[in-house]
């Protein structure tokens, strides 16, 4: 989903843009993108594969 935010008071500051645009960059490479939860809990782990 292009442009989602979760957070309401974030609104006219981010539009959730950024995840989608590296995805897009990614896949037109024939790469991906892939997110996961850290096992800590603290964050996110965000991972760009694009093959040479």
């Amino acid at each position: 989903m292009e442009f989602f935010t979760e957070k309401t008071e974030r609104s006219g500051k981010h539009y959730g843009m950024g995840l989608y645009i590296a995805k897009s960059v990614a896949e037109k490479h024939g790469g991906q993108l892939k997110i996961a939860n850290r096992q800590d809990g603290c964050g996110a782990v965000v991972s760009l594969i694009i093959k040479k």
